[in-house]
């Protein structure tokens, strides 16, 4: 068999795989949406393959790489069948990924195809980026974003996954140059991470927390590289701030209760570092920087135990760890510089800029939690008859995080656990789906 005839085969092979996966359901309207769209890759390579001249050793090899990835991707969608996941919160999710990583937005036909799938362990939150499309037969980008299968039901860490929608956003093409321009060219502009340089002597000196000699000398016998930065390594450390500043003006508070409650559990020094991941205490002194220049202003709520409660869960979730300047890694004119950036980046794609609710709606949610109520915009008027809202599912997530910390801090006696308070946010979120439907069809056949 030459080689040409083995990529046939697996061309073959390919698509018997693909077939298959028509037995799952992947979610509303995706099922179709992936299938065609790989079914194009695959024939384009298919035709590729039989104009390849004998003996062009790199043309076949290019295809192999090809066929392989596309193999890839279609193992990922088969781990991405409805019941592994809280579709309420992907379809919600899907909603803010359409805009900000459509190729084309005036082409209708380039929007992305958005799966979710399962993996194992804490750190499970990722993002599987896929080449551009001048590098690959494609018509249509294909995002996986991953989460742990353990964590199903908890819609409230699902926060998280809108620093993931920063990695998908900073891989599309019409984004590249006014990311590149306006943020990451800010991050380098001074300060300790500016350059790789910078960088390594700001790991290595001894203006730094007492645990950071603890985490060098664990570093030299383990992980000595990790102790000399590079710039690629410093590139991927500035896409970290980058998404978490997407994952706050995405989210909103719900994105920092998150981040603060499971970051810090994954290591046992917040000023550690990875490989290419920055130390949490730096992100998080960012975020906070943040938070006071997008001016969102804390809603009074109708409840005296709500009020504490949120004023407690903020005080929170914007303190702690980050008071040593050795976090400090850029000030204050860098961070507005690339929070404008974002702000008006996302303000460009409706739905996905975080908009703060009013008290009323905020207040609403939190009161049908202490009643044990799916929070959504159910509500009564005057003569009994319905007259339900809109609400926002990151309103619902805001609202969940506040009630479970009036709980777990004992302003608010309750009860539910945590899974039940996000068990019973999942379900606002089915249930406002249902209301939103209904309001459009009823304004509708007011229109008609």
């Amino acid at each position: 068999m030459s080689p040409a005839d083995f990529l046939r085969a697996e061309c073959g092979n390919v698509q018997d795989t693909l077939d298959e996966t028509l037995r799952h359901d992947y979610g509303f309207g995706n099922r179709h949406e992936y299938y065609a769209e790989c079914s194009f890759r695959l024939k384009v390579l298919q035709a590729r393959l039989e104009k390849v001249p004998k003996g062009d050793q790199p043309a076949l090899a290019g295809i192999a790489y090809s066929l392989s990835e596309l193999s890839r991707i279609i193992s990922r969608i088969e781990r991405s069948h409805l019941g592994e996941f809280s579709w309420p919160f992907a379809d919600e999710l899907k909603k803010i990924v359409d805009p900000l990583c459509q190729e084309d937005p005036l082409d209708s036909e380039t929007r992305p195809i958005l799966h979710i799938l399962s993996d194992g362990g804490l750190s499970a939150y990722a993002f599987h980026p896929e080449a551009g499309r001048w590098a690959l037969p494609a018509r249509r980008r294909i995002i996986n974003i991953v989460f742990p299968r353990t964590l199903k039901h908890y819609v409230l860490y699902h926060s998280l996954l809108g620093h993931e929608v920063g990695h998908a956003v900073n891989r599309i093409e019409r984004h590249d140059s006014y990311l590149k321009t306006n943020v990451l060219k800010a991050f380098r502009a001074k300060g300790p991470l500016k350059d790789a340089l910078s960088a390594t002597a700001w790991m290595r000196t001894r203006d730094a927390p007492s645990e950071v000699s603890i985490i060098r000398h664990y570093y030299e016998r383990n992980y000595p590289s990790w102790l000399e930065m590079d710039e690629s390594r410093l590139d991927g450390w500035h896409e970290e701030f980058m998404c978490d500043l997407f994952g706050l003006m995405i989210i909103g508070p719900a994105y920092l209760l998150a981040q603060a409650t499971m970051l810090p559990a994954l290591s046992p020094y917040v000023t550690a570092w990875r490989d290419r991941h920055p130390p949490y205490a730096c992100r998080a002194y960012l975020l906070s920087r943040a938070w006071t220049m997008l001016g969102w202003q804390t809603p009074k709520l109708a409840n005296g135990w709500a009020n504490k409660a949120m004023t407690d869960m903020l005080k929170h979730a914007l303190s702690g760890p980050r008071t040593h300047p050795w976090v400090r890694v850029f000030d204050d004119a860098q961070i507005r510089t690339v929070v404008r950036a974002v702000r008006s980046l996302l303000d460009s794609c409706e739905p996905s800029l975080y908009s703060p609710s009013g008290p009323k709606v905020l207040s609403r949610l939190v009161d049908m939690l202490a009643q044990r109520l799916p929070p959504c915009g159910a509500v009564l008027g005057r003569q009994g008859g319905p007259a339900n809202q809109r609400v926002d599912f990151r309103h619902i997530l805001h609202a969940g995080w506040l009630f479970w910390w009036a709980v777990s801090t004992r302003r608010f006696r309750s009860p539910l656990s945590f899974l039940q308070v996000n068990r019973l946010c999942e379900q606002g979120m089915v249930q406002q789906q249902a209301i939103n439907l209904a309001l459009g069809h009823a304004l509708m056949l007011e229109q008609a």
